[in-house]
């Protein structure tokens, strides 16, 4: 907590929804008061024996700004909907204020995201997976991209993106006003607009509150992962946990070594691999402390281990019947048939392929005397069902 020359006084928060009960007595010349939220607050002002003066409690709002005046006698103030690194309230005259504050904790941990491969030469040959992680998880996960042949000596580029939470605030689409995530990558447009090297929230305020930049996608991730504690050392000797609060610095520095870079593959038929470390935070939206040493961000990492690999894919195709005898046009009688097209390496992973082989391989297919199960052309075909691939270009 922080009181200013001005008394007016600030606090910063560090629980997951605890709650305080604390009281500030201000007779002109001395103040004390300690704690502050990041969610919800009440303050009750009080007159009790001996304070008989007269007293202003000014409540200032989630910007610091415009403070709203309660003048003499008792009653509650309450405030919700902030999501704050501090509160600040001034007292003038004499008087005792009892403030009730829950504080809630950041979450930096995601709930989904969509890892991309996109091959840098041909646009349409892009490939999504999906990674989805329970809270507090940060095991990551494996990923296996197979691309077709004719991408040999392509660069492709992985990336993260359409990142997601459960407690997204109103400012993400599908947020809630009742929640308080401002959940965003490292690295991403928007934490690098606090600053790409020395990087602090308060250096940009308007962004922290009013986020412009793109915060959902990135495609730059660490080389190293970062210890936050040394919760494994006292997990097997006993001691005390201490904390090792994550900063870019902290994480180029020796021992970790680490350092954020493009993860992009030459493809070939050869199995590659890269382990990264994409990094997560989650920080206050309104930052009006005084004090700035101490930023409000909690930070998670997921290990992403990629494979990117080139194969041989032929796309095959079978027919299945849908309509019989279907009366359709000026009374013509026919089948109709949809079309489920699949592609597998040796080893029977799917594939890609390009629309030119699968209307060569239904032609083909149509024309064949060994297909009996079959349309009599290609405009009896009602759908073409590519699920089975690992994508079509």
């Amino acid at each position: 907590m922080y009181i200013d020359n001005n008394n007016r006084i600030y606090g910063t928060y560090s629980s997951w929804f605890s709650t305080y009960t604390c009281y500030l007595y201000h007779n002109g010349t001395n103040a004390a008061l300690s704690t502050s939220t990041s969610n919800l607050a009440y303050w009750t002002s009080e007159t009790e024996t001996p304070i008989t003066d007269s007293f202003t409690l000014n409540v200032y709002d989630k910007d610091g700004n415009n403070p709203t005046s309660y003048t003499n006698g008792n009653g509650t103030v309450k405030l919700t909907g902030l999501n704050n690194d501090a509160v600040k309230i001034g007292v003038r005259g004499i008087g005792l204020v009892r403030a009730t504050l829950t504080l809630q904790a950041l979450d930096p941990y995601l709930d989904q995201m969509q890892v991309v491969c996109q091959d840098q030469v041909q646009a349409a040959v892009r490939m999504t997976q999906s990674f989805t992680a329970s809270d507090f998880s940060v095991s990551g996960g494996k990923f296996y991209f197979y691309l077709p042949a004719d991408c040999n000596g392509h660069n492709v580029v992985i990336s993260f993106e359409d990142l997601k939470s459960k407690y997204f605030d109103e400012t993400y689409t599908g947020g809630s006003a009742s929640h308080t995530s401002r959940l965003n990558f490292v690295k991403s447009n928007h934490y690098n607009a606090f600053g790409t090297s020395n990087n602090n929230v308060y250096t940009n305020r308007s962004e922290a509150s009013n986020a412009q930049q793109e915060r959902l996608k990135v495609n730059t991730v660490g080389t190293k992962a970062f210890r936050f504690n040394n919760a494994d050392e006292v997990g097997t000797s006993g001691g005390t946990l201490t904390e090792y609060p994550f900063s870019l610095e902290k994480y180029a520095a020796a021992p970790n070594g680490g350092s954020f870079t493009n993860m992009q593959f030459t493809v070939s038929p050869t199995d590659q691999y890269l382990i990264r470390y994409v990094f997560t935070t989650d920080e206050t939206r309104y930052n009006i402390a005084p004090t700035t040493a101490t930023q409000h961000r909690a930070y998670a990492f997921y290990e992403m281990e990629v494979h990117v690999q080139s194969g041989l894919y032929e796309p095959e195709v079978e027919f299945v019947k849908i309509y019989e005898d279907a009366l359709h046009g000026t009374g013509q009688k026919d089948d109709f048939y949809g079309a489920v097209i699949t592609a597998f390496d040796g080893n029977g992973n799917p594939g890609y392929s390009s629309t030119q082989e699968i209307f060569k391989i239904i032609n083909e297919a149509i024309a064949s005397s060994a297909v009996t199960v079959k349309p009599t052309g290609p405009d009896k075909l009602l759908y073409l069902d590519f699920s089975q691939l690992a994508g079509v270009y």
